[in-house]
């Protein structure tokens, strides 16, 4: 978490947790990433397991700072030691353009800026000191389109504006000061739409805008009058936004969808008649048809008035992702409790994949797809919470791991796909919080590194791929 600054607020971020650990916490300093790039990796196996992972962690000496994993116990080190002492950097909102990695951290001198890191000590780095002094500009919504890094920064004359970086620090500017004065724009909803960035500003006197920026001074314009409603967020499908939004009191908050001008932005479908609205979530984008939940339940929409359609009739519908192709959810049909299923967009064709838990509900949560292969957490009356995997069927739907076994739970986290593998924060109730990996299999399921021996949490967080 960021520590209190000039701003409070909410923050809308991506970013994964994971951890890894290194031998004894004493021998930290000694395995930099500055010494050990070369070295072979050995530990959970003697291999190096896919690419580079990036991630936050603490290993209770020098607080939550950056480090990297192969995803083998001796590939894992501590990147740099940006804040020296037990508080650390905090880094935040990893973000990979070209072969680095931008991301957000604390420094006492500097506050929050923008760092980079190619994950060698000597290559991490603040790109900018974008505002002068010890509170920073304090990064926000970092938002990669192309090679190129949009985020939201205060520099103390113009207040919170789009700034955009390629890594250097010629390269990091202001795009365009969109509400001039010492307050900002205070931007939020980045979203990447065909090699543009959308993005909401909220203008004194005026109200929320949403606004467009292809880098270019010239080319950041107001799209309408309109509010991305920040908590359900919005996705692009081809060359189009599709958000959830209120415009005017008539429709209240409902489906919309722009091209990026004025006359192309639209109300797609006024589902809820009436100044409350629908409140679509879970925007999900397959294959070109948009999934979302209506009051819990499943709707599609091809961005027209008729093909805005319930899918079918549930409840308690959430967690909306694609995998193999294919969408997967958690949602009760009042017979089997919350559980794992599968939509093709018709009602026929919208399954229960798997009855984990008959007693109860299994809730399945944190969905992420490796390969063509859903995995996520679930809980059964034998094992508490653990980490499962499913092909789409019943038969393929199987506990990878117990890893903590019996009644008590690792209850794993923040899974995110990697090289083909799946790292996450999970506790095997011996080692703490710390960084696991799986490749499906209950043998590959293992601990990466205690980075902090013993019973207490390294906490890994922020978790993101190098390649």
């Amino acid at each position: 978490m960021k520590a209190p600054g000039r701003r409070s607020g909410w923050i809308v971020g991506f970013c994964l947790l994971a951890t890894t650990n290194i031998a004894p916490a004493s021998a930290a300093v000694a395995r930099e990433a500055s010494m050990f790039d070369a070295r072979p990796a050995v530990g959970g196996s003697t291999q190096r397991v896919g690419g580079t992972v990036y991630f936050s962690a603490d290993d209770g000496i020098h607080g939550a700072e950056l480090w990297k994993t192969d995803g083998s116990e001796d590939g894992t080190v501590l990147v740099r030691d940006i804040a020296s002492g037990r508080d650390g950097s905090s880094p935040y909102e990893l973000r990979r353009v070209g072969s680095i990695v931008l991301f957000a951290a604390y420094e006492p001198r500097h506050g929050w800026e923008l760092w980079k890191s190619d994950g060698t000590f000597r290559g991490t780095d603040m790109v900018k000191d974008i505002a002068h002094g010890s509170t920073g500009s304090e990064p926000e919504f970092l938002t990669v389109v192309d090679d190129t890094l949009f985020f939201e920064a205060w520099d103390g004359i113009h207040g919170d504006e789009l700034w955009k970086s390629d890594g250097t620090t010629a390269g990091t500017v202001m795009v365009r000061d969109v509400t001039p004065g010492p307050l900002g724009s205070s931007l939020s909803q980045l979203i990447d739409v065909d090699g543009e960035v959308f993005f909401q500003v909220v203008a004194r006197h005026v109200g929320y805008q949403l606004w467009k920026s292809d880098g270019t001074t010239r080319g950041t314009v107001l799209v309408g009058l309109i509010s991305i409603y920040r908590t359900f967020g919005g996705c692009s499908t081809s060359d189009h936004l599709l958000f959830c939004a209120g415009s005017d009191r008539p429709h209240g908050v409902e489906l919309w969808e722009s091209d990026g001008t004025t006359a192309g932005t639209r109300i797609v479908k006024d589902i809820v008649p009436g100044r409350l609205g629908s409140w679509p979530k879970w925007l999900t984008d397959v294959g070109g048809t948009l999934f979302f939940t209506v009051g819990g339940e499943l709707w599609r929409t091809d961005g027209t008035l008729a093909g805005t359609t319930l899918v079918k009739e549930m409840s308690s519908v959430t967690n909306l992702v694609v995998s193999g192709g294919s969408l997967y959810f958690d949602a009760n049909d009042g017979v089997h409790g919350k559980e794992l299923w599968t939509s093709d967009g018709t009602e026929a064709g919208t399954v229960l994949v798997k009855d984990i838990n008959p007693r109860r509900s299994s809730y399945p949560t944190d969905l992420e797809d490796v390969n063509g292969t859903l995995f996520f957490v679930a809980s059964d009356p034998d094992h508490g919470r653990e980490l499962w995997s499913s092909d789409g069927t019943e038969a393929g739907t199987v506990l990878v791991a117990d890893i903590r076994p019996g009644e008590e739970s690792s209850t794993p986290f923040w899974l995110e796909s990697v090289g083909g593998m799946l790292y996450m924060n999970a506790s095997d109730g011996i080692h703490g919080r710390e960084l696991w990996r799986s490749d499906g299999a209950t043998a590959g399921t293992v601990l990466v590194d205690d980075i902090r021996p013993g019973p207490k949490p390294s906490r890994p967080s922020e978790i993101t791929s190098a390649s």
